[in-house]
């Protein structure tokens, strides 16, 4: 019978990864690009192949970093491309991550002076991590710090140092960039595409939606340490704990990061692959809001973060691990202003009342630079208000530099008070909770205030809501 006939390609070593390229018109048929059954039979050939891919590329232990890198980028093109296109594309990802992986980073090991208080002296001390994108240092009795209620041999800095501007920009590109690009799908689908590429479109998210994270593959690996590696220095981040020794590696502790600005970037200061913090079992929690996000809940779990639901944070510290949580959250970027730090603290409970259950010692974060990172325009009103808390983030439009998804490289300047200990209750009442809450924020207060002018922020107030 008269129909399309299919081009079949079959790649070297996916015995899988088959797929129809092309449908021609044999003479005397139809056109079945434009019958149901020929065009839903295109969608689900589109669908199932970027599960195929998917799945080939997690299990290609065998291949090395660097085709892993090709082979990532080759994906993320090949729904639009040709057969003859996507063999191209494929050799020439091979050649470009191969060239990169001959592209050798520095680091300064010298003394440095802090950009914001010529000084601010530090030398380097022992290290944390082998990464040579990481420096390592012991403040020097610097005469600013003397009010310090803390040892200044126990001070600790760690700051990420620039690599590879090319692998930088990649680094950021998958880092960051995923959430414009969804979005520019998502008006492409809607206003522009043809009915048929729309659905076409909307299969592929759909199923980016419900694949498999792949969190154990070698790409999740890949990706984790590539973007911790080299996004890092774009800022650079500087991680400034207080007292180093209060910090036992096999305790697990709640971290309670402010503020949340538009993206919270500087937790990547937390991660476990950035490698700044004495800690080696790390997790970080976001909005459940991005785990429904295609192809972002893949590439922000594989750099360690989870959904922010109690029960993932409460099996996480009994396995150990050092929970870092926003508790601000999307509230908190209601009232965020660019002239000034805002933290959205007195209506929020449920990350003492876990602390508290579990008997982990609650450490105050503050992160300097949050809100200077990206610009932003949000609107106003209790209509917008109310739908942002539905939607579990604040829709908003923010930039960087040049109008790109790249935030400016403002330095972000993390500051780790002492844990605040706590004692296990199972059962806590409102008043301990309350009283726990009014110690966190006194220390938060006075870690504020003990670092702005170190961190360039000396005559920025903070307000507490």
């Amino acid at each position: 019978t008269a129909g399309p006939t299919f081009t079949m390609l079959k790649l070297k070593g996916w015995p899988n990864a088959v797929r129809p390229l092309s449908l021609h018109r044999d003479s005397g048929s139809r056109d079945p690009l434009y019958t149901r059954s020929h065009f839903l039979l295109v969608c689900t050939s589109e669908a199932l192949l970027f599960a195929r891919l998917s799945l080939s590329l997690s299990l290609s232990l065998s291949l090395s970093l660097c085709t892993s890198e090709a082979l990532f980028v080759c994906a993320s093109l090949s729904l639009s491309l040709s057969g003859h296109q996507r063999l191209f594309c494929l050799r020439l990802s091979l050649s470009l991550s191969l060239s990169l992986s001959h592209t050798h980073t520095h680091t300064h090991t010298h003394t440095h002076t802090h950009s914001k208080n010529p000084n601010f002296l530090c030398k380097k001390g022992n290290a944390v991590s082998d990464d040579p994108g990481i420096t390592v240092f012991r403040v020097s009795s610097p005469k600013e710090m003397a009010c310090s209620p803390v040892e200044e041999s126990k001070r600790y800095i760690a700051r990420t140092q620039k690599t590879n501007q090319l692998k930088t920009f990649l680094a950021l590109a998958i880092w960051l960039c995923v959430i414009h690009l969804v979005i520019f799908l998502l008006i492409l689908m809607v206003f522009v595409l043809p009915f048929r590429w729309s659905l076409t479109l909307g299969a592929v998210l759909v199923t980016l939606m419900v694949i498999p994270l792949f969190e154990k593959s070698a790409l999740a690996e890949f990706v984790s340490r590539f973007v911790c590696k080299h996004g890092p220095g774009h800022f650079p981040v500087t991680v400034v704990i207080d007292d180093k020794d209060a910090l036992d590696p096999n305790q697990a502790y709640v971290f309670a990061v402010e503020p949340h600005a538009v993206i919270p970037l500087g937790v990547v200061g937390l991660c476990e692959n950035t490698g700044l913090l004495p800690l080696k079992k790390l997790k970080g929690f976001a909005s459940s809001a991005v785990f429904y996000t295609p192809i972002l809940r893949h590439v922000w779990t594989w750099l360690g973060l989870a959904p922010a639901k109690r029960k993932l944070v409460v099996d996480s510290l009994k396995q150990g691990y050092s929970c870092v949580l926003i508790p601000g959250g999307v509230s908190e970027m209601l009232y965020m202003e660019p002239d000034r730090e805002v933290v959205y603290l007195k209506k929020r409970f449920g990350f003492i009342r876990i602390a508290i259950e579990m008997g982990a010692p609650l450490v105050p974060t503050f992160i300097f630079g949050h809100t200077h990172i990206y610009k932003w325009w949000k609107p106003k009103g209790m209509l917008y208000n109310e739908m942002s808390r539905v939607l579990k983030f604040a829709p908003l439009l923010f930039w960087g530099m040049y109008g790109t998804p790249i935030p400016f490289p403002r330095p972000l300047y993390v500051a780790i008070g002492k844990p605040i200990e706590l004692k296990k209750n199972p059962q806590p009442t409102q008043e301990e909770i309350l009283e726990v809450q009014a110690l966190f924020l006194s220390a938060l207060q006075d870690l504020y205030d003990r670092h702005k002018a170190d961190a360039g922020y000396k005559d920025t107030p903070l307000y507490v809501y």
